[in-house]
């Protein structure tokens, strides 16, 4: 859904949003979340990361959903407008650089007002692919020796947000540790086998030069 296919939906009360299934780059919220609560601050900010990491997309809040069980999808099944006055896009890019590591650059807020419903309408967050993946983080309380933060992941999968667990996260950092690693000692196994072939020929040719090449670049190339 593009944005100038929901700002002309302003001119229906946005009733032509109705019966639009979610997908990985989309998801509508029906309630725009009371920022004074730390949960709702948490929640918007996952919402957020998870679409970030999930490829970038757009966020709706102003329209219900309901769960279609046959096709395991959701849709949009009612318009909730929200007022004006309860969006404050300052203080949400303020609790998104907050929680989010790194910054996410580019998040673009919009409140669009409902033809003849002012103050109300609906609000768009449009989140782009950040050039690396992005965590959640959140300062405990508490003196500076005992300080410490909590860290999450949260990630976009098709239709639905996923929250990673630690053992989860703790896999994640492990399996990329571990890949550069032996890609590494990959490399540095053909390298020496290859090396040892091409010193033992008496005339080695273009042949050997070329095999190397290709070996190397099959590893690099590897994920």
């Amino acid at each position: 859904m593009d944005r100038q296919t929901v700002l002309d939906s302003a001119d229906t009360d946005f009733t032509s949003l109705v019966g639009i299934r979610e997908v990985q780059a989309f998801e509508a919220k029906q309630q725009w979340p009371d920022l004074v609560l730390a949960t709702s601050r948490w929640e918007f900010a996952k919402d957020v990361a998870a679409m970030a990491n999930g490829g970038g997309g757009r966020i709706i809040f102003g329209l219900a959903t309901q769960r279609l069980v046959a096709e395991q999808a959701d849709e949009t099944s009612a318009v909730h407008l929200i007022d004006r006055a309860t969006v404050d896009v300052a203080k949400a890019m303020g609790i998104l650089d907050q929680h989010v590591v790194p910054k996410l650059r580019d998040v673009r807020i919009e409140f669009v007002e409902a033809q003849g419903q002012a103050p109300k309408g609906i609000v768009l967050v449009d989140v782009p692919r950040p050039s690396s993946k992005v965590i959640l983080c959140k300062a405990m309380e508490g003196n500076e020796a005992l300080k410490e933060y909590l860290f999450g992941f949260a990630e976009r999968d098709r239709d639905v947000t996923r929250n990673w667990t630690r053992d989860d996260v703790a896999r994640m950092i492990r399996s990329g540790t571990d890949a550069v690693s032996a890609r590494l000692e990959a490399i540095e196994q053909i390298v020496g086998t290859l090396m040892t072939e091409h010193l033992a020929a008496s005339a080695p040719g273009t042949e050997d030069d070329q095999l190397l090449n290709a070996r190397l670049d099959e590893v690099l190339q590897d994920e």
